[in-house]
């Protein structure tokens, strides 16, 4: 798996500064939102991702948000409980995309999820819930997931979320 890379980074300081715009920096950002659209959707292009423990309606929305960012939605199970067979359900998978608010308890979650990643380190987690405070990209739940993201995930959130978790 190659890491992504966010060109972002080589923004002049003017135009990532919300704060100090003026009017000629506002086609400049409308050029690098599209050239970071484009990077993102061509590294996410090969992403097989599976989603796990999501209703109908939230696995829609999560197809949809997939497929704005180019990556392409593998396989669904809808029980959290079967996370274990997300490798089986697609042998290529890239990604796994866990609905925490799905599992019976969070205990469960956490001896699933750690089942999981001994198994299949290689596969990158990312965790959803409405429960938590908000987005966290550190490595403070490193070991069941890579990205948590707080419900309900936008487009440029979850694309956020595959390439850390896949740098990761």
């Amino acid at each position: 798996m190659t890491a992504a890379v966010s060109y972002s980074a080589f923004r002049p300081a003017a135009v990532r500064a919300p704060w100090s715009r003026r009017r000629e920096d506002a086609g400049s950002d409308l050029l690098w939102s599209r050239f970071d659209q484009r990077s993102a959707r061509a590294s996410a292009a090969g992403w097989r991702v599976v989603a796990v423990g999501f209703d109908a309606r939230g696995l829609s929305a999560l197809q949809g948000t997939l497929g704005l960012v180019g990556a392409a939605p593998a396989a669904a199970l809808p029980e959290a409980a079967s996370i274990a067979g997300a490798v089986a359900a697609c042998p290529t998978l890239s990604h796994v995309v866990v609905n925490l608010d799905a599992f019976a308890d969070l205990d469960s979650a956490v001896d699933s999820l750690l089942e999981f990643r001994r198994h299949h380190a290689d596969v990158s987690v990312i965790l959803v819930s409405a429960d938590v405070s908000g987005d966290d990209f550190g490595t403070e739940r490193r070991a069941i997931g890579d990205v948590t993201l707080r419900a309900p995930v936008t487009a440029a959130r979850l694309r956020d979320a595959l390439v850390s978790a896949a740098a990761a």
